[in-house]
């Protein structure tokens, strides 16, 4: 099954046919992520970065809450980035309208990432289904091939000896999806399949409620 995470209308015919064919999630893994050299808008009319990293696998997720709560427990695993310690959260300029910084913008995305994960770990506590974050690493992926500047694809070219490959990054997602180590582990964030601690800023419960508030707005939801 194929689904366009950048379109609303993409991921609300995903989860129709999904929901025809199966009764029962036991692994979400919202594994999308981009970055954009300069600003550009989704079909739906977010700010790229954010809605692919961070806005569209939200809605993903909750358009699939209540079978992953049916398929207790299961688990729900995010992927974030190391560089989320250089996001923060403004939100009176939430998808760079009024100053665009490709990398900003995606480490912002990516911190919005974690706060989602530990909000959203908090309301399905008791539910059977956890919630926790990765840190992937500096994987070796095609992120800056597409991200529409020749100059970033250069330099990703020449410090692609220092990545680790796609496999090597997959394996922490792999565990927490697979291992029964993490079995009701819920609201952490993990990095070479060890727990790992994150910036100061990801743990603001009042910043993650009121991100929360604001996504739900945004995306115009009713919560699960």
């Amino acid at each position: 099954m194929l689904c366009d995470i950048s379109s609303r209308e993409s991921i609300e015919k995903f989860v129709r046919e999904f929901l025809e064919k199966y009764n029962r999630l036991d692994v979400l893994i919202n594994n999308a992520g981009v970055e954009f050299a300069r600003r550009q808008l989704t079909l739906d009319g977010f700010e790229s970065s954010i809605g692919v990293n961070y806005l569209d696998a939200f809605l993903l997720t909750e358009k699939l809450l209540p079978v992953l709560k049916n398929s207790a427990p299961s688990r729900v695993i995010n992927l974030s980035s190391g560089l989320l310690k250089q996001g923060r959260i403004d939100f009176f300029d939430l998808q760079g309208e009024k100053k665009y910084d490709a990398m900003k913008v995606y480490s912002n995305a990516k911190l919005m990432v974690l706060l989602w994960s530990y909000e959203l770990a908090c309301r399905l506590d008791s539910s059977g289904v956890t919630v926790n974050a990765v840190q992937p690493g500096f994987a070796a992926t095609n992120l800056e091939k597409n991200s529409g500047s020749f100059m970033n694809s250069i330099m990703f070219s020449l410090v692609r000896p220092m990545q680790i490959n796609a496999k090597k990054a997959a394996e922490t997602s792999v565990y927490l999806a697979s291992s029964s180590d993490v079995e009701g582990v819920s609201g952490k964030c993990f990095s070479d399949k060890k727990e790992i601690t994150t910036s100061l800023e990801s743990y603001d419960a009042e910043k993650q409620k009121r991100l929360w508030d604001t996504t739900i707005k945004l995306l115009t939801l009713h919560e699960n």
